[in-house]
């Protein structure tokens, strides 16, 4: 009995390991798949000479677009992680199709967005308006908090776009929470990988399953508070 026991031990401690070490490859490799999509925003800032600027923020935001539809990808194949056994590009690149509508929609209208303002700040800055600059910043972060909310929406529940907005309204504050949580984090790693490689490597991923954690924990709060209320109602 004890040799079983400590055979199941054994076995149930290796498996908790292999999803781990799971978790981390995924981790890595979706972000590297979100980071490869992107590859091209990286090509532009390096070599994009702004000689007119409206035309430069302009391109900027159509070569931005990509970026909402990779993110929510990322979030799909993750959200795999551990349940689906297909492989982390799998279920990447499938994410990116199904989900390709609706993120490409907020993807165009969240980039020409965040270029307007980035063009609007560097304005405002030029001609020495600090308090226009202050608001024009606060705005963009709290659309981006915004869209990075929807996207566990999008990834988990079904329906439409007008569906998810609906349902995000009636959570606003733990939807921007979600969002806060990931901008923060993706913030913090494309700062610090200025310096050390490390937080781009798991940054965009980290920022994926921050969102996810604060989603499961919103719906089983959700779900606890929906068994509460059947039971004074039946009593």
């Amino acid at each position: 009995m004890k040799d079983n026991k400590k055979e199941r031990d054994q076995e149930l401690a290796l498996s908790q390991v292999k999803k781990s070490v799971d978790q981390v490859y995924d981790g890595i490799m979706g972000n590297a798949l979100f980071i490869l999509v992107n590859i091209h925003i990286l090509v532009f800032l390096l070599f994009a000479e702004p000689d007119n600027l409206a035309v430069y923020y302009l391109l900027m935001a159509v070569v931005m677009i990509p970026l909402y539809p990779a993110y929510t990808a990322l979030y799909v194949a993750l959200r795999g992680t551990g349940e689906d056994k297909r492989s982390i590009y799998k279920r990447f690149f499938e994410g990116y199709r199904k989900q390709f509508k609706k993120t490409m929609v907020l993807g165009t209208l969240g980039s020409f967005f965040t270029a307007f303002m980035l063009y609007n700040s560097l304005f405002f800055s030029i001609i020495d308006q600090s308090a226009m600059r202050r608001a024009v910043d606060i705005l963009l972060v709290f659309v981006l908090m915004f869209l990075l909310g929807l996207v566990p929406l999008i990834a988990e529940e079904k329906g439409t776009l007008k569906d998810h907005l609906k349902e995000m309204s009636k959570k606003l504050f733990q939807s921007a929470l979600r969002g806060a949580a990931a901008l923060l984090i993706l913030f913090v790693s494309i700062y610090f990988g200025r310096l050390l490689i490390f937080p781009l490597i798991i940054g965009f991923s980290l920022a994926a399953h921050a969102q996810r954690v604060l989603y499961k924990h919103q719906k089983d709060r959700d779900f606890s508070e929906k068994q509460e209320a059947n039971k004074k109602t039946r009593k």
